[in-house]
């Protein structure tokens, strides 16, 4: 099945008179750093989200859920490059300001640089989610583990590690965005870390949200 049928097929599950369903788009730069050993290999990562979101119109408690795909590809002068390519839903409870959503994304990715060679690899990653909208401004933070299919990509062994984080999960990660409503956009800032069995990944981004 095609992304643009999954999202089409997401789109006509949702859309009624009861639900309002909008797209959702948005561009993503960010720049990329992985530590290995105290050694940090930086990149910039490019790429997009496109999708749909979809909210009960009702008033009170409602559900509200996103279905998107995104691709992001890390690029860099030197040997640091790698991929993510992620497709997925999550759905959840709203009340006035504050939502809580649960989810699932298929993943694919890959990446390298002059230390470490992450093979190309698919898996699972469930996620939770909160958000808090203030209208003007809004904030929201994101966790969850991947689960990787097959024996291509090491497992962090969270009983040995050094990591002082309580992940769990073959990989974990967590995303933190701050963000501000100008008309159709939003502009927002992004902090995440991403916990692997080579290193840690960490990203600080800047992006626009369309629609």
């Amino acid at each position: 099945m095609t992304i643009p049928t999954i999202l089409m097929l997401s789109q006509v599950a949702f859309a009624g008179d009861g639900v309002k369903v909008r797209p959702h788009v948005k561009p993503i730069i960010s720049g990329q750093s992985f530590l290995v050993d105290g050694d940090r290999y930086s990149g910039l990562n490019v790429g997009g989200a496109v999708g749909v979101r979809y909210k009960q119109k009702n008033s009170g408690l409602k559900l509200t859920g996103l279905t998107r795909a995104q691709y992001v590809k890390t690029l860099s002068l030197t040997d640091t490059t790698g991929e993510d390519l992620r497709v997925g839903t999550s759905i959840g409870p709203w009340w006035r300001i504050v939502g809580f959503q649960v989810g699932v994304d298929g993943v694919r990715n890959s990446y390298s640089n002059a230390a470490v060679t992450m093979p190309q690899a698919y898996g699972v990653a469930p996620t939770v989610s909160a958000l808090v909208d203030l209208r003007i401004a809004s904030l929201s933070a994101v966790a969850g583990p991947t689960y990787y299919f097959g024996d291509q990509r090491q497992a962090v062994d969270w009983n040995t590690t050094a990591y002082d984080f309580p992940g769990f999960g073959d990989e974990f990660y967590y995303k933190i965005r701050a963000g501000f409503d100008l008309l159709l956009l939003n502009v927002g800032v992004t902090y995440s870390n991403r916990y692997t069995a080579y290193g840690v990944e960490q990203m600080v981004g800047f992006g626009v949200g369309l629609f």
